[in-house]
């Protein structure tokens, strides 16, 4: 999805501006990101909505960084990208800044999903820019880009609880702050031109891993279900447990400092070999934590643990897929939309699991979404072995291959 959009920094070092304000940009989307679910307790109050409600403001705006993204790696191809990354540093300035001032629940949703289209198109065209602008340092520079926004998601919940009773403030500074990125539409280049004939079949998998793909897709769904959900409603639970407001949004903030701790060091001491164990361990072991945060008096810290078990889930599911099937770049991309759509769908879905009931359920909902991740990680690794089995035999039996097709 974004191979086909090129930038200016692929012939020449990358400006240190350009570069700094790339990952202010990339800080700031961590910050609003999980800032959403710290705010909503204080966005019921303001809204007069219901104590379980408000889920559905981190699913528009997931499905606006959804949608720019697939618009932006697909369809604007023939458009200038300085002139597409200008327009997206002011939507999601003036998307921050109308959800700090929206007088009704309506246009907070409306202001949010305009706020995921603009920070997910530039964060399509950043992780671009910085991948073709660094040469050999590129995996190092996109994996400082991507600890920038764990910083910036340790940040935003922190900023909330900081901030009693004038929450919102913490939207308007993200507005504010989204301007200091504007050098960084320099980053993108003109429009991409095909080359004759195309490139699809590059990045089409082989028929033969679709049903392996269709299984990762389905671990990433509920991966990214069970990531959301809990920054979603974290400060809710911790609210209906007991915890002030400022307090429950200020200790989500450990889960998200969990998952940035889990992704950098749980993969160093798991064996390189084995992906699948490291998966499906996290994923059994996170939802005894979540389980466990039933437990008033120790729900964040077992909120903490959730964030350093899921941590290194979805990047080492990419790197497991990698191994069993061929096509890399059409199958990371398909992982990264189905973890979209499951981070879109796991608000609302975890708000209509508690539905009337109190908050104090959310815990064993998103225990059970994650028990769901663990399963299909199971089935992942039934299939990828199937797979591997098969692709040998037919690799030392061609013939076989053209029997199984007759």
């Amino acid at each position: 999805m974004v191979a086909d959009i090129r930038t200016d920094s692929t012939t020449a070092p990358v400006p240190k501006l350009r570069s700094a304000a790339g990952f202010v940009l990339f800080f700031l989307y961590g910050t609003l990101f999980a800032a959403l679910g710290a705010l909503l307790p204080a966005l019921r109050d303001d809204f007069g909505l219901g104590p379980t409600a408000g889920g559905g403001l981190v699913s528009v705006f997931q499905l606006g960084a959804l949608a720019a993204m697939v618009y932006c790696g697909v369809f604007a191809r023939r458009v200038d990208g300085r002139v597409t990354m200008s327009i997206l540093v002011l939507v999601a300035s003036g998307a921050a800044t109308a959800l700090a001032l929206a007088p009704s629940w309506p246009a907070a949703l409306a202001a949010a999903a305009f706020g995921g289209l603009g920070f997910g198109g530039l964060m399509l065209y950043l992780n671009t820019a910085f991948a073709a602008g660094f040469g050999r340092r590129g995996a190092l520079v996109l994996n400082l880009f991507n600890a920038t926004f764990m910083v910036g998601s340790i940040v935003g919940p922190l900023a909330v609880g900081a901030t009693a009773r004038h929450e919102r403030h913490v939207l308007l500074a993200v507005a504010v702050l989204a301007l200091l990125g504007w050098p960084a539409r320099r980053l993108a280049g003109p429009a991409a031109v095909s080359a004759p004939g195309g490139r699809a079949t590059a990045y089409e998998p082989a028929r033969s891993s679709l049903p392996v793909l269709a299984v990762f897709m389905v671990a990433g769904l509920l991966y990214g279900a069970a990531e959301i959900g809990v920054g979603t409603w974290a400060t809710t639970h911790l609210v209906a447990v007991g915890f002030s407001a400022p307090l429950a949004a200020s200790l989500t903030a450990l889960f998200w400092a969990g998952h940035a701790l889990g992704r950098v060091s749980l993969p160093n001491l798991a064996p390189r070999r084995a992906p699948a164990r490291l998966v499906v361990t996290c994923t059994v072991l996170a939802a005894g934590a979540l389980a466990l945060a039933s437990v008033p008096g120790v729900a964040p810290y077992a909120y903490a643990v959730a964030g350093i078990l899921l941590g290194p889930v979805f990047p080492t599911l990419l790197a497991w897929l990698a191994t069993v099937t061929p096509a890399t770049q059409s199958s990371r991309a398909m992982m990264l939309t189905a973890l979209m759509i499951g981070g879109a769908g796991a608000p609302v879905l975890v708000g209509a699991a508690i539905g009337g009931s109190s908050a104090g359920a959310v815990p064993l909902a998103l225990s059970l979404l994650t028990v769901a991740g663990a399963v299909a990680a199971i089935v992942a690794a039934r299939v990828a072995t199937v797979h591997g089995r098969l692709s040998a035999a037919l690799a030392a039996d061609p013939l076989l291959a053209t029997r199984t097709t007759v």
